[in-house]
């Protein structure tokens, strides 16, 4: 991520990886590529009345993907597009109810190299451009309270796609 530093929620962000490949020949495609995180979480919840009624939460995720988009028209003209499975890389989260005064919270580092696969066998007709995407899923939430998930404050830290392998039979 660029920009304005970490990246404080509640808020979904999708960020995408986009490489162009020229099929040279039809076939059925799959891809495999990797996505390697290297960040820091931080979460509080802060419960504000204490009530037994109340609950504060907070939740971290990072997730991604692999789509891929072929730009000729299929039947009913809709371009031809697929996507793998959700990969889970990260998932956290604290809840914390009215009783516990003085919430709870935890920060911490990760580093995490993540392993996507896209087995579909997507069908591609030659000499037609395709766009494989490879898109994590950054999200943040909270409920009375905080998080952080922070890919840019140190150069340790950073979300990267170093290779995607794509297998045309």
């Amino acid at each position: 991520m660029s920009g304005g530093g970490p990246f404080v929620g509640p808020n979904d962000v999708l960020v995408n990886w986009h490489f162009s490949y020229v099929p040279p020949r039809t076939g059925l495609l799959n891809v495999v590529s990797s996505l390697l995180v290297n960040g820091f979480v931080m979460m509080q919840t802060d419960p504000l009345f204490p009530d037994f009624n109340f609950v504060s939460s907070t939740a971290a995720s990072v997730g991604a993907k692999i789509l891929v988009f072929q730009p000729h028209q299929a039947v009913g003209g809709v371009p031809v597009q697929d996507s793998s499975n959700y990969f889970s890389v990260l998932y956290d989260d604290i809840l914390t109810h009215g009783l516990e005064i003085l919430g709870q919270n935890r920060a911490y580092s990760f580093d995490s190299q993540q392993t996507l696969v896209y087995n579909n066998q997507f069908v591609v007709i030659a000499g037609l451009p395709l766009d494989i995407v490879i898109q994590a899923d950054l999200y943040v939430g909270e409920y009375g309270g905080f998080t952080l998930l922070d890919f840019e404050s140190s150069s340790d830290y950073g979300l990267n796609v170093p290779f995607v392998l794509a297998a045309l039979t």
